[in-house]
């Protein structure tokens, strides 16, 4: 959700960071790459859906990647561990309920897809409250793809063993957490901890290995930021 005045901008930022990086995997892999998405003027559950529909095309050496980085909410009633995703331009909009998906419908709908390889990925709260945005020094920069193994690539994103992964930034109850100069504490650890896996020097790198990551980078963040909490100026944030 790009347009929106609370986290725009580190949702802008979390958009550029998964296009650079992904497309980074098609240059080093030598594989096709082709991305749509869906923000700006643009974001809204229509879109979203006909956007879902598109994966369909997957064929079964394929690989998907859903990612979303916006707000997101817990659905009174719904017990699933993960988000819906609010999917209103502003909040003047109509109730978020009737504006969004369950993060574990999308999995449900693209793990069913007969792709190689399905990531669905979300930054966002997975609370009932609105969610702010924390204000944190940027971290240090990746390392790029100079240091990156062929091998490591190929068994992570072109494995014999077909699998669906998702992940998301808060397990129920929590707020997740974004700065405008670097975007979501999740989608940075994420993206990191995979670029660690595909290291030259790292061996049998595995999708559990970079949640296990994710989720140690992202607290180590969150329990090192201040959150600008009215009530509580100097309350630490919480996440994973």
């Amino acid at each position: 959700n790009t347009f929106d005045d609370s986290i725009g901008k580190a949702c802008q930022k979390d958009l550029a960071r998964a296009v650079k990086f992904f497309t980074g995997i098609k240059d080093f892999m030598g594989i096709k790459f082709e991305f749509d998405t869906i923000s700006g003027k643009r974001y809204n559950k229509k879109n979203l859906e006909k956007g879902i529909e598109n994966l369909s095309k997957a064929g079964p050496n394929d690989i998907i990647v859903f990612y979303y980085s916006g707000h997101g909410f817990r659905q009174k009633g719904d017990t699933r561990r993960p988000p819906y995703i609010d999917l209103r331009p502003n909040y003047t909009d109509n109730p978020n309920n009737f504006n969004s998906m369950a993060l574990a419908d999308i999995y449900q709908i693209i793990s069913a897809m007969p792709a190689r390889l399905k990531l669905v990925l979300s930054d966002c709260c997975n609370d009932l409250s609105k969610t702010y945005n924390a204000k944190a020094k940027p971290p240090g920069n990746t390392k790029g793809n100079l240091a990156w193994s062929t091998q490591n690539c190929a068994d992570l994103f072109l494995n014999a063993k077909r699998a669906s992964i998702l992940a998301t930034a808060a397990e129920p109850g929590q707020l997740a957490t974004c700065n405008d100069n670097f975007g979501g504490f999740f989608s940075y650890s994420f993206l990191n901890a995979v670029e660690n896996q595909l290291n030259y020097f790292k061996s049998g790198p595995t999708w559990e290995k970079i949640i296990a990551d994710t989720k140690t980078n992202t607290k180590w963040m969150a329990d090192h930021t201040y959150c600008p909490v009215a009530e509580n100026p100097k309350k630490h944030c919480y996440q994973i």
